[in-house]
């Protein structure tokens, strides 16, 4: 009869603390990729035409549960951006380079989630590197949250040759 009270005990105490448990934000990551441009264009007389540099541009959001996060509004340098959030099953993700060389590890604990927020700009695209600001409006557990986030610039993995 004792061994019953102990187990009601713990399953109390092991019940009531996962329901305690908080659903947050623990960490947010802006990066910019340069993408290079394979062929150089010309005009008739063998100069070389001008092209704007375009970035692939990604959100990295750390939570502490499996739930993603809802973003209902994106907004880079005040150009609205639409969203996707899907699940990074990896701990460890390589992301880059940056000025220096250095790799960029995105390490996540094996308790805390990661989610990729995919942006699409549209025809608001950004084609400098230096981006202002980034603000990130959403909801996590029920409850607002409002992100400003600073962009890292990186450094592809593979350099085109």
């Amino acid at each position: 009869m004792k061994n019953l009270y102990l187990c009601f005990a713990f399953s109390f105490f092991i019940l009531n603390a996962n329901a305690q448990k908080n659903c947050s934000i623990v960490s947010s990551k802006a990066y910019a990729t340069t993408i290079f441009h394979g062929m150089v264009m010309v005009d008739n007389d063998g100069n070389e035409i001008p092209q704007s540099n375009t970035y692939n541009r990604k959100i990295f959001i750390t939570t502490t549960c499996n739930k993603a996060p809802i973003i209902n509004s994106i907004v880079y340098n005040n150009a609205k951006a639409k969203s996707k959030v899907k699940p990074v099953t990896e701990k460890n993700i390589e992301i880059g380079n940056d000025n220096t060389g250095k790799k960029i590890i995105l390490k996540v604990s094996k308790t805390n989630f990661l989610w990729e927020v995919e942006i699409d700009l549209g025809e608001n695209s950004i084609t400098t590197e230096k981006v202002k600001s980034i603000i990130i409006n959403g909801i996590n557990n029920n409850k607002t949250f409002k992100l400003i986030l600073k962009e890292i610039n990186i450094v592809p993995l593979i350099m085109p040759v």
